[in-house]
């Protein structure tokens, strides 16, 4: 992974930050280029959002290496794979030079050998959740293990992990012993991890990778650069040995004040897998921090974690500091331009790139014979080869809808809703206990939350196509493999419970509110966590030139993105029109019921099924719903009968399919179904 600043140097950020700064170059005469290059960019084309600073970020791409294969409208706004970007960012890196050329009449031999004036930084960063995504990450020992080697050979500047790298141990062992602790010397401070540690198999606490890096740009300014990648707080990591140590720890330490605050860099760059939008996020202390000792030190961020489109510029009153997330699942390449103006506040651009072979060539001017590039196909290469090692394309059967995750509203009687075809088809078909006598399922309650499964299947599975592939069940399938737990429990309680969760989420029941909310308050802190999104006028930072480069108007769904740098115009660099897809999650907590449920009386027992990392906060919530219950039949006893609390030694395992699996299982039988009716 060879990366170097050169005179116009783009950075490219991500959840996991690494640049795609540039490779080592051959030595060339400028003479046999200059001419081929200068016809590929004319200055027409060359007025685009390239600026004094800027950087491309990926963010949560969970594996999406191998991009979006799918032919649905969706899918051909995100067709481009890793090694696309990679070629994309090199051309811009190529193209950013010869800016410089037209500019200073410097040679191109200058502008990578960096010794001129007025330059562009161009530096890559991203933060990424490598893990828990597809079949490239959820196969091999550890998961994921050989995807994440070749991830890192790619060119980015910066490189931070996500959440599930550090929540299972063989993952963030291997992740330490076999990447971080591998690295070449000249990479190692690429690859940050500011305030995680991790204890190893000899009980010894250490940095999990470099705490920060610090660097020149090489374009012609010099300018220094400190960059710092941090984690949130994470009690899930606790299992994995991993501890991850509290921000207003990490800014009290002796390399952050005086290593880090102490270097008086030109540009600070915080990555990390933290959203910006989130009440508790942690970005303002580091900001703050900061800003007591570099009060006009411009501040780049680029975040992760919450899968958005997202943007913030109100830290603070200089208007000197803006922070974006972009994304997830290789659906958004986030761009960051700013022009590095002695006024306040500076001047930015923010784009939300979707990543296609389509944008990239109109970005970068490079017609489609010479976009790839050696490194883009040499990594695709290897990640196909992974691919095929796994058996990832295996064909398992054919899905018979399009099954949508979050690009519509979710209702209960949604058909083609995925939630709904989990619960309502495959669940009862693979996962429920039956009936020794009758063959039917044991009367159920299911409840589940919008975190067990991972994504929609649009991208994946589609009329027309609708292949199911064992790679596509690996994306749609949960990404928490683990079992499911039950209690008994009369069906009168199992229907209060779920009452209350619908309207502890904001759903109004008449049945709850007579039944007594007074309840709901302390029960909702504890088992709803449904994200709440705070937009907060911006007021800071100055519209850029924000339309140099035209926006490209398109009819096929994509992305409508409404963030909180609205000043600086709309942020979505293709405009689509019909119709935009919005992120649309359902609810925090969903459930289903057979209809034999409604032949049974109040007090029958009936299973309620939840996930087994679910059931310590649905025992809180059942637990008051019964006190409640019994303090309403107090003195009723003809009408109520009293009910025991439930205990964590009440909870049984439920079936014998990992919620993981339920999905693949389902294929398997449908396949073997249409077979036999074939025979």
């Amino acid at each position: 992974m060879r990366s170097s600043h050169f005179v116009l140097s783009l950075a490219l950020v991500s959840e996991t930050v690494l640049a795609f700064a540039g490779q080592t170059r051959p030595k060339i005469e400028l003479q046999d280029v200059i001419e081929q290059l200068f016809q590929r960019y004319p200055q027409d084309v060359l007025t685009g959002i390239l600026f004094q600073v800027n950087f491309v970020h990926t963010s949560d791409i969970h594996s999406w290496y191998r991009g979006h294969q799918k032919t649905d409208d969706v899918s051909r706004s995100w067709n481009a794979n890793i090694g696309d970007v990679a070629s994309f960012v090199h051309h811009m890196k190529e193209k950013a030079e010869v800016i410089a050329y037209h500019k200073l009449g410097a040679s191109l031999a200058h502008c990578w050998g960096s010794s001129r004036a007025r330059g562009k930084t161009f530096s890559s960063s991203t933060l990424e959740m490598t893990h828990t995504g597809g079949g490239l990450s959820d196969s091999g020992n550890p998961e994921g293990g050989e995807a994440l080697a070749i991830h890192v050979t790619l060119p980015y500047d910066v490189m931070t992990p996500g959440n599930h790298e550090l929540e299972n141990r063989a993952i963030a062992l291997n992740l330490y012993h076999n990447i971080t602790s591998r690295l070449p010397d000249s990479e190692k401070s690429k690859y940050l991890a500011s305030n995680v540690y991790i204890t190893t198999e000899y009980e010894e606490e250490v940095p999990l990778a470099e705490r920060y890096r610090i660097w020149t740009t090489r374009d012609g300014k010099g300018r220094k650069v400190a960059a710092l990648g941090v984690s949130f707080e994470n009690s899930k990591t606790r299992a994995a040995d991993v501890r991850i140590q509290p921000i207003e720890e990490m800014i009290k330490e002796k390399w952050f004040v005086d290593d880090v605050l102490g270097s008086n860099p030109n540009i600070f760059l915080l990555v990390g897998h933290m959203s910006i939008s989130d009440k508790d996020d942690k970005w303002n202390v580091v900001h703050a921090a900061i800003r007591e000792r570099h009060p006009e030190t411009p501040i780049f961020i680029f975040a992760g974690h919450s899968h958005r489109r997202d943007c913030r510029m109100n830290f603070d009153t200089a208007g000197r500091s803006i922070a974006i997330e972009s994304g997830r699942y290789l659906e958004t390449i986030g761009w960051v331009s700013a022009a590095l103006t002695e006024s306040k506040p500076l001047e930015f651009v923010r784009r939300y790139l979707d990543p296609s072979k389509d944008t990239f060539l109109r970005h970068s001017g490079v017609d489609k014979k010479s976009f790839d590039t050696e490194i883009g196909k040499d990594v695709m290469r290897r990640f196909n080869e992974l691919a095929k090692q796994r058996g990832l394309d295996e064909l398992y059967g054919c899905a018979p809808h399009t099954y949508n995750w979050d690009h519509e509203k979710y209702t209960k009687h949604a058909k083609d809703h995925v939630l709904n075809f989990y619960m309502d088809e495959v669940f009862p078909a693979v996962v429920t206990t039956k009936d020794m006598t009758t063959g039917e399922p044991n009367p159920y309650f299911l409840l589940l939350n919008n975190g067990f499964m991972r994504v929609l299947l649009t991208n994946w599975i589609q009329m027309g196509d609708g292949k199911l592939t064992s790679d596509n069940l690996k994306v749609v399938n949960t990404p928490y493999k683990q079992q499911f737990s039950f209690i008994r429990l009369p069906r009168l309680i199992s229907e209060r419970v779920l009452e209350m969760i619908d309207h502890l989420q904001g759903k109004t029941d008449e049945a709850v509110t007579d039944f007594g909310a007074a309840y709901g308050n302390s029960v909702g802190q504890t088992v709803l966590s449904a994200d709440e999104k705070e937009e907060t006028p911006l007021t800071l930072g100055r519209y850029l030139r924000n339309e140099i480069v035209e926006r490209l108007t398109v009819t096929s769904p994509g992305y409508v993105t409404e963030d909180s740098c609205g000043q600086l115009g709309p942020g979505d660099d293709t405009i689509h029109s019909s119709p935009g897809l919005k992120i649309q999650l359902p609810p925090t907590y969903v459930h289903s019921r057979p209809s034999s449920i409604e032949t049974l009386g109040n007090y029958d027992l009936v299973d309620f099924v939840t996930l087994r990392r679910l059931q310590d906060r649905v025992q809180d919530v059942v637990n008051a719903t019964i006190a409640m219950h019994n303090k309403f039949c107090e003195g009723q006893w003809r009408l109520c009968r009293p009910v025991a609390n439930v205990t964590k030694a009440d909870w049984k395992q439920y079936g014998s399919v990992d919620s993981s699996d339920a999905i693949m299982e389902y294929a398997r039988i449908l396949e073997e179904n249409q077979q036999r009716d074939s025979d």
